[in-house]
């Protein structure tokens, strides 16, 4: 397997096929699976090297969901509950009705986010915990945009806040799961203001 990652990657690159250039690794239990690249730079047209920086974009919403899950089932919560549940807050403005499920599954209306100016400035004013707290109050202000559970529609940067809060609040023990969680949101929204300002 580890070879046709290799070669697949080669041969996008010298079909010309990247537009960004690529870098794929993968460890099993901390060993190095597969590590390779190609391409390059869209705009500065560099070789993508192995330590090329990337932005991780979406990958971060694997480790908040896998947040979601761990405390879901260590606290008995079912993706069928009303987030209400456990954010009370969170079903103002036509949300009371709505589940998990839905609000995870891209499905709850709300797929825009506050904008970028305003989360650079939260985080000048108050650091990383002011940029989490306003995200969190904007999510509970949000009307949407759609009755919940009636359509899907891809959610962004507002899915970070809405598992996040969920994760935070369903945390019983008020375990370091949601510190991990907010810090992770707070340093991938300031990657994303760092590159639309760079580039």
């Amino acid at each position: 397997m580890t070879a046709a990652v290799v070669r697949e990657v080669r041969a996008l690159a010298a079909d010309g096929l990247l537009s960004s250039g690529i870098q794929v690794a993968a460890r099993v239990r901390g060993a190095p699976l597969v590590s390779v690249w190609g391409g390059c730079c869209a705009r500065t047209a560099r070789p993508v090297g192995e330590t090329s920086l990337f932005h991780p974009w979406s990958v971060s919403k694997g480790v908040a969901s896998t947040a979601l899950c761990i405390v879901a089932a260590r606290e008995g919560i079912s993706f069928d509950d009303k987030v209400t549940r456990v954010w009370e807050r969170f079903g103002r403005r036509g949300k009371a009705d709505t589940t998990i499920a839905e609000a995870v599954g891209y499905r709850g209306g709300m797929p825009q986010h506050p904008p970028l100016a305003s989360q650079a400035l939260d985080t000048l004013r108050g650091g990383w915990r002011r940029h989490w707290e306003a995200g969190i109050s904007w999510i509970e202000e949000y009307e949407p945009e759609w009755v919940p559970g009636t359509r899907a529609a891809y959610h962004p940067m507002s899915y970070s806040w809405i598992v996040g809060g969920i994760v935070e609040r369903a945390d019983a023990k008020r375990r370091h799961v949601r510190h991990v969680v907010s810090e992770g949101v707070y340093y991938l929204c300031m990657c994303i203001i760092y590159i639309l300002y760079k580039y």
